[in-house]
């Protein structure tokens, strides 16, 4: 049965990377998959175009060649896991089972301008990630690497990242769309908090199980919007690891978005993020977003719960999770 959806975003994607010019190794119109080629005369990286159609999704992989040792399995989930909450964009996969490592990145073309160049936009975020992670991801998994000095490689990008200096046309972009986003969600019916100076605001949902409260901040740097849903609780110290794992396990399980794990609040958070372009993001796609964050959110709130309280050893909650 074909899928139109499925179909017209295969076709979008094609259209995408033969305007760039961009290597295609094979397609596969019947699986909806294509495989690329992305580099310089540096370094190149083959990816997967995957698409979704249900969701509406194109969903970009980019394996990590390396298989990690069983018996680093525990201290790489948690290093994934402060990572990918740091990730402006993407999120990286760590199958605890069989080792393998996949960068992840998603977009939604149907709910977006069809002049935005979300397929270069994609390509070019997983490039500059895998390439600028995977070696130190290699020698964490090696041993080559320990975790203190993992963190601390971390920290200092993340300084670096923010400390780049910016075109105050860009600036300029930034702040008018954080004007128009506090708006959107004002439309959507939010009591929104804002400050504009770091150009975050802040709302609060009434879930099924418990109230919830987002972040949603305009990252000028990397031109993402991103929007940040905390479990609402903080963990115990004694549990912060097995916490950590698990949030590991489930996020590659996950379609769109990652859990991460904030070692500074100790608490985990969903993340998802969009990049914003000329055209800005749309109502429908915002909407998707916190949806999409609500609903996983309230997915696995309880077994972080339990899982915290000692009411479920992590290889009980990893077993159930693999049994789903």
């Amino acid at each position: 049965m074909i899928n139109n959806n499925a179909e017209k975003i295969y076709n979008y994607i094609l259209d995408a990377l033969n305007a760039k010019k961009i290597t295609v190794l094979s397609a596969n119109n019947a699986e909806y998959t294509i495989d690329v080629l992305v580099g310089n005369r540096e370094a190149s990286e083959a990816m997967t175009f995957n698409v979704d159609g249900d969701r509406g999704l194109i969903l970009l992989y980019s394996a990590i060649s390396l298989i990690v040792p069983k018996e680093q399995s525990r201290d790489f989930s948690y290093a994934v896991s402060v990572l990918n909450a740091s990730l402006s964009g993407g999120s990286f996969d760590y199958d605890i089972d069989t080792g393998e490592v996949v960068f992840r990145i998603s977009g939604n073309p149907l709910v977006r301008d069809e002049n935005d160049p979300l397929v270069y936009y994609m390509l070019a975020r997983a490039f500059e990630t895998v390439n600028t992670i995977k070696r130190r991801l290699k020698d964490l998994a090696e041993g080559e690497l320990g975790m203190r000095d993992f963190f601390a490689i971390l920290r200092k990008e993340q300084k670096a990242y923010t400390s780049v200096s910016i075109q105050p046309g860009r600036v300029m972009q930034a702040q008018e769309f954080f004007d128009e986003l506090c708006l959107k969600l004002g439309r959507l019916g939010y009591a929104v908090k804002r400050n504009d100076d770091t150009l975050r605001a802040w709302f609060d949902i009434i879930g099924e199980d418990v109230p919830m409260s987002f972040e949603m901040h305009v990252d000028m740097y990397g031109r993402v919007v991103v929007l940040n849903s905390p479990i609402p609780i903080f963990m115990r110290r004694t549990k912060e690891s097995d916490v950590a794992v698990a949030a590991c396990a489930v996020s590659n399980r996950l379609i769109d978005g990652s859990f991460g794990w904030i070692s500074d609040e100790s608490r985990v958070s969903f993340k998802m993020t969009a990049p914003y372009f000329e055209s800005g993001i749309s109502d429908e796609l915002l909407r998707y977003m916190i949806k999409c964050s609500l609903n996983t959110v309230e997915a696995f709130n309880d077994r972080f719960l339990e899982l915290n309280k000692g009411y479920i050893s992590l290889k009980n909650f990893l077993k159930e999770l693999n049994e789903e």
